[in-house]
């Protein structure tokens, strides 16, 4: 298991568990059944010089639309996934927007890993969403400048 670098990070050994041998650029984090506001996550993985990186691992995991883990393997729950990047460090997830947790006051968001086989793991912080009446300005200051 490759080391964590980043955080913090609790549980960041479930990243692990369960990781498929074979992995495409894109995947379904729940199935067609699941109930939800359809939801889009892609992007681009870069190394440090701005260059595409491929062969990327990325894990994503999430609340259902009730704010719950739903259960699964792990604490992470059942609605987890992983792509590894595409030649031209392209990534992409379908799934469903989750909710936030019930009765607390911390906005809705998405769990966000990146691993480099054979290197090291970096937990990125998480998704939010802009029109979430939960998300504090602080909050959105902090997105904002994880983003720049």
């Amino acid at each position: 298991m490759e080391p964590v670098i980043g955080g913090p990070c609790e549980g960041c050994e479930n990243v692990f568990v369960g990781l498929p041998e074979l992995l495409e650029s894109r995947a379904w984090i729940t199935h067609a059944e699941e109930p939800g506001e359809p939801l889009i996550i892609e992007g681009t993985v870069r190394s440090a010089d701005g260059t595409a990186a491929k062969d990327i691992i990325v894990y994503a995991y999430h609340t259902d639309a009730g704010g719950v883990y739903p259960p699964g393997t792990t604490a992470h729950g059942r609605l987890r996934g992983w792509v590894r990047t595409d030649t031209s460090g392209h990534y992409r997830f379908d799934t469903i927007r989750p909710g936030a947790y019930p009765g607390r006051d911390v906005a809705q968001h998405v769990h966000m890993h990146i691993i480099e086989p054979g290197r090291v793991t970096y937990y990125i912080d998480s998704i939010v969403f802009v029109d979430d009446p939960l998300l504090t300005a602080e909050r959105r200051q902090q997105a904002r400048r994880s983003t720049q």
